[in-house]
């Protein structure tokens, strides 16, 4: 999911083209454990789309994120 340009130094992080991301497909894109995904989903740091006991966070939510730190 990500590839890193050597000339500029940056990394390009792909993200996939649909709605919603599973809690691994998150882990991976930001670099973190699936177990601190979840954590963070259970403390209500990660918003959720659900139904029954799947779990799915908003593309959107992880495009902001990555483009706020970004900024930084």
């Amino acid at each position: 999911m990500t590839n890193k340009n050597e000339e500029n130094n940056e990394i390009e992080i792909r993200i996939p083209k649909k709605p919603t991301l599973s809690p691994v497909e998150v882990a991976k894109i930001l670099g973190i454990g699936k177990n601190a995904v979840y954590e963070s989903v259970k403390r209500e740091e990660i918003p959720t789309v659900g139904l029954g006991r799947t779990i799915r966070i908003p593309t959107t939510w992880v495009k902001a994120r990555l483009d706020e730190w970004n900024e930084e």
